[in-house]
């Protein structure tokens, strides 16, 4: 009976979708019901409500015997004006009902036609901005691409411009089926991009496709960042399947942009700080994915980290619960204790050369805008500021351009497409290649001396493979290192941008150099950290590396290291 119940609701409610969704159509049944029932209230002035309601709807069944009433109209001379008008409206609709349907059932037959001719294309999933902005791309690259969905407006839209589409019916509350990936030729497709808001739908959606045989690269959207980084650890189905899996997430992708594009270190304004705050008023998928990666590339001069502020006890935790080892990155904080009623009382604990970002990405420019006044007027501390609003799809307003203290987060535009991640991979795989040809020139050192032990030492490294064979966690280690390039070139009072770069890099002197190479230390072992890696003997099954110790404690070998990914930093900067 429960169920039943239920199955009723979610039939009411999915009518009651469709009639919104089409208010003319709905208007109309309603006006044929009206006139229907005042109708045949004139003719059967004694029936009741219910029966003249039933009357009303056989209408629409198109069943002549409701209109054979010829011995009650004799003498009144013919049928009430309003029911005549509702019959003839209930023909209409109930033809027009027919046409539409038939028009869609051979539109469905003809799609899914088409889509078995289709061969090497794109299967797209998903109903957001972000897919309804990556089809955008798609179409205008002229790729040929099959969507499923459950965005109605999404479906219209990408089959008015003569694409295919497969529907999954969000409003009956149903999920992505095997047969709607069958439908959409995943057999046959090149990528699989999965990419709805729910992480749970789309690693079921990645569940179902390792059910389906072919071979297809994988694009699997996970925005929380626990989330993305366990499946980048953990292959899941490779093992069993021919598909290729890249684990994306479009919040991560984000916070990347945004603290390339804000520095927390820097300011136009202010310049380099030697204290940085980052404050998290609200804590969502994306402030997690800012939070973490500030603890991957928040690493400065003379030890210096990112002073993290957050909301709410509980906030804490659950970063904690994900991140065990995050306090060893980064050092967390909470506004409300210690002294530190609000965010502008964090003025009050940072020193004249710091510099506190708040994100605000949870608020519209606008909203963000009376923060930062509010900000302004208390704001007699002689470090700087800066509030960070939501710019999630380009809302740029004079807000934002006439005053230096308020930036926009970067939209997400373009995050996800196959050019954009290999943009995003272009000085990670540079730098991972400087390294695969560093070890394969140790090797070469260790066999002509005969230093067997030191060759395979050397060729047994996690790492020492080619780009395209690295786990998805070994190429994210070279992102991060990528990312913190800018970073350490403005550590040494350097603008990443001046076209003598590399000429001014190579003359740096020791000092410079060893500052540098203990930053680049503290950053390479930050990933680690946050995967749960702890000090012991090298044991990559058991996650335990011997140099996650202070850089005093360095051997030599691993020093120089350091200072050779310190010198190739300004050549990948200046590419």
């Amino acid at each position: 009976m429960k169920t039943l119940s239920k199955s009723l609701l979610n039939l009411s409610a999915v009518g009651y979708g469709k009639l919104k969704s089409h208010r003319l159509l709905g208007i109309s049944v309603a006006a044929t019901l009206t006139f229907g029932l005042f109708g045949y209230s004139q003719v059967f002035p004694d029936f009741g409500f219910l029966t003249l309601l039933y009357m009303t709807v056989q209408l629409f069944l198109l069943d002549s015997q409701v209109f054979d009433v010829s011995d009650v109209m004799a003498e009144s001379g013919g049928v009430p004006w309003a029911l005549e008008l509702s019959r003839w409206m209930a023909a209409a609709l109930t033809f027009y009902g027919l046409i539409f349907a038939a028009s869609k059932l051979l539109r469905r037959s003809g799609d899914k036609y088409r889509i078995e001719q289709l061969d090497g294309h794109s299967v797209v999933f998903g109903a957001d901005k972000i897919t309804a902005d990556f089809l955008e791309e798609v179409h205008a690259l002229g790729q040929e691409c099959v969507l499923i969905s459950s965005s109605d407006s999404l479906l219209e839209k990408w089959r008015s411009q003569g694409h295919f589409a497969v529907d999954v019916d969000a409003e009956a509350h149903a999920t992505l089926q095997l047969d709607d990936l069958l439908q959409a030729g995943l057999p046959r497709a090149k990528d699989f991009y999965i990419l709805d808001t729910d992480d749970a739908v789309n690693l079921r959606a990645l569940l179902l496709a390792a059910k389906v045989d072919g071979s297809c690269s994988i694009k699997l959207r996970q925005d929380e960042p626990f989330a993305c980084d366990l499946l980048q650890r953990h292959s899941l189905f490779l093992d069993q399947s021919q598909h290729q899996l890249r684990v994306i997430s479009v919040e991560k992708q984000r916070a990347r942009l945004l603290l390339q594009q804000c520095p927390l270190e820097w300011d136009a304004q202010q310049g380099l700080a030697t204290e940085v705050h980052l404050v998290l008023p609200h804590f969502g998928a994306f402030e997690k994915s800012v939070a973490i990666q500030a603890a991957l590339i928040g690493h400065y001069k003379s030890g210096k980290r990112v002073n993290l502020w957050l909301s709410s006890p509980s906030a804490r935790a659950q970063l904690v619960a994900d991140f065990p080892e995050i306090s060893r990155c980064l050092d967390i904080r909470l506004v409300g204790q210690d002294g530190v009623e609000s965010v502008a009382a964090i003025g009050r604990v940072c020193g004249p050369d710091g510099f506190v970002t708040v994100l605000y990405a949870h608020l519209s420019v606008e909203q963000a805008y009376l923060q930062m006044l509010r900000l302004e007027e208390r704001w007699t501390y002689k470090c700087g500021f800066r509030i960070i609003a939501s710019g999630a799809y380009g809302d740029e307003t004079s807000l934002v351009q006439e005053r230096p203290n308020i930036d926009c987060v970067p939209q997400p535009r373009g995050l996800v497409t196959e050019a954009a991640l290999v943009q995003i991979d272009r000085v990670a795989q540079a730098i991972h290649k400087t390294w695969y040809e560093g070890n394969q020139l140790r090797i070469d050192e260790a066999q002509t001396k005969g230093e067997l032990e030191t060759v395979e030492k050397l060729k047994s490294k996690a790492t020492f493979k080619l780009w395209d064979d690295l786990s998805e966690e070994q190429k994210d280690t070279n992102r991060s290192a990528a990312d913190h390039i800018e970073v350490k070139i403005r550590a040494a009072g350097l603008n990443p941008k001046q076209p003598d770069i590399k000429e001014v890099w190579s003359k740096l002197d020791a000092k410079a150099l060893e500052m540098l190479s203990r930053m680049e230390h503290e950053r390479w072992a930050a990933p680690l950290w946050l995967a749960n890696w702890q000090v012991g003997e090298r044991d990559d099954v058991r996650r335990k590396h011997n140099n996650l110790v202070p850089y005093d404690d360095l051997d030599q070998s691993t020093k120089d290291y350091d200072d050779e990914q310190v010198c190739e930093a300004a050549k990948y900067c200046a590419e």
